[in-house]
């Protein structure tokens, strides 16, 4: 009896939380379960003289329709997951760079394209290719009962809270359903941040207005966590984002939520969207700022209280301004990068040593202060997983330097990290434009490695894995093969110098272009 008891509550809870409170739904399930199981034996023992025939009768058939009931339940829903901007805005919208597909057999090819929370050590996130289908897999049904919420239940926080926490089946299902709602029916107030004019953060005025800034998307996840039952925090600090000002102390705030593995970290503003160059929101749903790894978020985020960094060991906030600045898809995308000092030497040059996924390709981008990008400035070698990015500015002075990662088969790169660049001497002749097979072979320039070359005979040697020829210029340059390394002296003219190689059949592709002077 005790089973069947449990079996026709569990069934009929989530049936009755679409329409009622939490509790409600609870209380009404083991009422009619009660009722359910109560009045028909009784009934039957009041009009059968068999009574215990009949009795034995009814619970054997209301096992096998309960079994069965729960076996069809259990088979159409979803494995539980395992548990595992500056002022108060998103941040900005990284430009994405287009990668274009390199021209073959010809020579314009073109370039590659409360309670203290326990901290973790771990300094950097895993290196495995998160990508948003991927992360929202897990929270499928959760994401369609959120997303679903009807107008009725939407009022009010404890009561929208309740009905968000009826759908889910566990702690990290409720601040999931909490998350999705917020971040889909709540936009930021671009306007009322632009004026300085920050609007009440209180949930009924967000609930009402279904705009805010960061302190009021905050405070409704906090109040809708507590109407869930969740142990969830405010936290205060600062963040690297638009219009950021490195003297201001707080300018954010985001949320931290207690689960069975401990307090982990989410950010409602930044999930939601970006504001954009037109000074205008744009909702852009964002899977990292959901439970995001400590670490991760703290690139982009200080809080007050040391404790809420959630890492061993803190850091200071001058060491917090003085990173490069990460975005999400550096994380999402396993990179992991020697350098995380945000301005690097150049004298004259500088160079950057990541560790990346196979499949993936990244390219620089130096821009003067002016933002204006340096042509020639940067040339990216791979080895493996190791990829090595050197930087020579033409001249003397300050640079932002940018790099973009490309997934396998996408046609435009994400940026992923910046760092600013102090040259105290510079290399006018720069490098060489390298394409993405170059890359892609784990190919590596010996010589030249300038991008501007003397017309006469130049010496050229370069490693190239999986390559069967390389030509300059013309078919009838082609360099000597020794392994995977090739060599010759080439008689080059005024103009741009192509390389190509072979990698199989008979048609050529551009590898690396050399600007040759007069």
């Amino acid at each position: 009896m005790g089973f069947n008891g449990w079996a026709l509550t569990a069934l009929l809870q989530p049936v009755l939380g679409r329409w009622l409170a939490i509790e409600q739904a609870r209380n009404l399930s083991i009422a009619l379960a009660l009722f359910g199981m109560l009045l028909p034996p009784f009934w039957l023992s009041r009009q059968m003289k068999r009574k215990r025939i009949w009795f034995g009768r009814y619970l054997f058939v209301l096992n096998g329709l309960l079994a069965a009931a729960l076996v069809y339940y259990g088979w159409h829903t979803p494995a539980p997951p395992a548990s595992g901007v500056p002022s108060p805005t998103a941040s900005a919208r990284p430009r994405p760079r287009p990668r274009l597909v390199v021209a073959t057999e010809t020579p314009a090819a073109v370039a590659l394209v409360t309670p203290t929370p326990e901290a973790s050590p771990t300094p950097e996130a895993q290196a495995h290719f998160v990508g948003p289908a991927e992360a929202g897999k897990k929270y499928a049904a959760v994401d369609r009962y959120a997303l679903d919420t009807p107008p009725s239940m939407e009022k009010d926080p404890l009561t929208l809270g309740r009905y968000l926490a009826a759908g889910a089946r566990n702690d990290e299902e409720k601040i999931r359903a909490i998350y999705r709602w917020v971040t889909d029916r709540i936009s930021y107030d671009a306007r009322a941040f632009y004026a300085d004019d920050l609007p009440d953060p209180s949930p009924e005025v967000t609930l009402r207005r279904r705009t805010a800034v960061c302190g009021g998307y905050a405070r409704l996840v906090y109040e809708l966590g507590q109407a869930a039952g969740l142990k969830v925090e405010e936290v205060d600090g600062y963040a690297a984002g638009v219009g950021a000002n490195p003297d201001e102390k707080e300018n954010h705030a985001w949320n931290a939520v207690k689960l069975p593995g401990g307090w982990r970290l989410l950010d409602a503003t930044w999930g939601a969207g970006d504001l954009g160059d037109d000074h205008q929101f744009h909702k852009n749903f964002k899977e990292f700022f959901f439970l995001t790894p400590a670490e991760g978020l703290l690139v982009t985020h200080f809080p007050s209280e040391e404790k809420w960094q959630l890492t061993l060991p803190p850091i200071s906030r001058q060491e917090f301004l003085r990173r490069p600045k990460r975005r999400p898809e550096y994380f999402q995308l396993g990179l992991k990068v020697d350098q995380l000092v945000g301005e690097l030497q150049a004298d004259p040059r500088a160079t950057l040593d990541f560790q990346a996924p196979q499949g993936l390709y990244l390219d620089a981008e130096l821009l003067s202060e002016k933002e204006k990008e340096v042509q020639g400035a940067s040339l990216v070698d791979r080895d493996g997983d190791r990829i090595v990015v050197n930087v020579l500015p033409p001249e003397p002075g300050r640079y932002t330097l940018r790099i973009f990662a490309f997934r396998p088969d996408s046609q435009y790169g994400q940026e992923v990290l910046e760092y600013r660049v102090q040259a105290r001497s510079g290399q006018p002749d720069g490098y060489p434009q390298i394409y993405k097979e170059f890359q892609q072979h784990s190919g590596h320039i010996f010589g030249p490695s300038t991008g501007r070359l003397k017309p006469g005979l130049q010496h050229f040697e370069l490693e190239l894995s999986g390559a069967r020829q390389v030509h300059v210029g013309d078919w009838e340059n082609e360099l000597q093969r020794d392994g995977d390394r090739f060599v010759g002296d080439v008689l080059v003219e005024p103009g741009e110098l192509n390389l190509y190689a072979v990698f199989s059949g008979e048609r050529g592709q551009g590898i690396v272009t050399y600007q040759v002077g007069k």
